[in-house]
């Protein structure tokens, strides 16, 4: 069992997007004024256009150069993105045309929804990366965690062997927060890693990380003197079973103790740890789910209840208070896999749902099978992270796999409709799924742009942008 990979091996671009021109004479707001071909000269343009409901067209030209050139013609995706379609079009660029007034935006689209730019090239993971997390704790703020997930090719293990997942957590500190500079400052090596969470502590607890790797172990690391320190870790499976989630209990209550880690495992099960004075220890572990439960996250109103997602197309709550021989509800209105869950921290019995089936679904826990609201975000949600202020209390960043990075703003629940969320921003600078993403915690402002760090997997990158 692996992460999933729902790549198109038929996909004609299976190569970076080389550069982005921004004309400033031929796009405003992402609006595209004029065509493709007035852009520059001698390069093949991919061009996406949406097709909304006036008919008018908005969309982003993607430079390739060298990659299907020559062809003109035109493709209607039955699988529409979007309710009313997307069009694809390849142009061979007319020749004679200025290049000097254009912006170079490097990797990356121009979209009707305002597309962010990284501040630096990307950093090298060197494994494939899924998951990043920002330090809570108002001591160590600038400190970014990266987890990778690197599965040992069959071509460099001897014959017989069976193949072996390696990973890494690497540790950067953001040195200039304005240009976000990052420095790395740690290498763990460990199996290969799924998932990573940081505990929310008081400022006299030191930060505390968890870990979930592929080993079926979570490992616990403290942040003492600027560097990740070992202080447990213990089994929750057999060794070949992964651990595919991990969360905390404690998000809106930090003390000097720990809370409790809800962890999902790729034999289907659930395993509740609770904190002892050395660590943690095994309360209870269930049958959860037919297939991998991709998820598993705590109600962080209410510690008793746990919320839980997997490839069985459902999702179900459990209260801790009453056993785990069933599930206090179950929600089989998917379509696709349930992939990510997470509780609002600011807004009582809300959570946030995202799917294979690209939507990302608001549920009220008091009516958690129908959804209050939805929103499509073009491709399956990997992993969302709510705003951590409450200045923002209704933005979700969402990692949408094939379809890059997005933050997400729905509508108060008293205006909202069944789709009451709409992109505020999009991030397309990475060439990979789209796996692991998450704010900084470093005060902003009031309701201005947060720093956020984005990470992909084929391609082994690390970005950091706004949003």
């Amino acid at each position: 069992m692996d992460l999933p990979n729902q790549q198109n091996e038929c996909e004609e671009f299976d190569e970076a997007v080389l550069l982005v021109l921004r004309h400033p004479n031929n796009i405003e707001d992402g609006r595209a004024t004029q065509e493709p071909s007035e852009l520059c000269q001698g390069l093949t343009i991919r061009t996406f256009l949406q097709l909304s409901g006036n008919d008018s067209k908005k969309g982003y030209w993607e430079v390739i150069g060298g990659r299907g050139e020559g062809r003109n013609n035109k493709r209607e995706d039955s699988q529409a993105k979007s309710e009313l379609g997307w069009v694809e079009i390849l142009n061979k660029v007319h020749p004679g045309c200025g290049r000097e007034s254009s912006e170079i935006l490097g990797f990356g689209r121009v979209t009707s929804h305002g597309a962010s730019r990284a501040f630096m090239d990307p950093t090298d993971t060197i494994f494939p990366a899924d998951a990043v997390e920002f330090c809570p704790h108002p001591a160590a703020q600038d400190v970014l965690v990266c987890g990778t997930y690197n599965l040992e090719k069959n071509t460099d293990l001897p014959e017989g062997s069976k193949q072996k997942r390696i990973g890494q957590c690497l540790v950067y500190k953001v040195e200039d927060a304005s240009k976000a500079t990052l420095r790395k400052v740690q290498t763990i090596d460990l199996p290969a890693v799924p998932d990573i969470k940081w505990c929310h502590r008081s400022l006299s607890a030191p930060p505390l990380l968890g870990v979930a790797d592929s080993e079926g172990y979570i490992s616990l690391f403290e942040w003492k003197e600027n560097e990740l320190k070992s202080h447990s870790s213990i089994s929750c499976a057999a060794s070949d079973i992964l651990c595919l989630s991990l969360d905390w209990s404690n998000r809106r209550h930090p003390s000097t103790a720990f809370g409790s880690l809800v962890v999902s495992l790729s034999n289907g099960s659930l395993c509740l740890l609770n904190p002892r004075e050395s660590g943690l220890s095994i309360a209870d572990t269930w049958h959860a789910h037919d297939f991998e439960p991709w998820i598993a996250a705590w109600d962080y109103w209410d510690s008793s209840l746990i919320y839980s997602g997997g490839d069985d197309l459902k999702l179900k709550g459990w209260d801790t208070r009453q056993g785990f021989s069933q599930a206090t509800f179950i929600n089989k209105r998917f379509d696709a896999g349930v992939t990510t869950i997470q509780s609002h921290p600011h807004i009582e019995n809300q959570f946030a749902v995202g799917s294979y089936d690209n939507t990302v679904r608001l549920f009220d826990k008091r009516k958690p099978l129908v959804p209050v609201t939805q929103v499509d975000v073009g491709g399956g949600a990997w992993r969302v992270k709510w705003h951590p202020s409450t200045n923002r209390k209704n933005d979700l960043l969402v990692a949408c796999m094939h379809d890059g990075f997005k933050v997400v703003r729905f509508a108060e629940p008293q205006d909202a409709g069944l789709d009451g969320g709409e992109v505020l921003k999009r991030f397309d600078s990475h060439t990979s799924l789209a796996y692991g993403a998450d704010w900084s915690f470093a005060d902003s402002g009031d309701g201005g742009e947060s720093l956020i760090a984005s990470c992909s997997f084929y391609d082994h990158s690390l970005h950091v942008w706004t949003g």
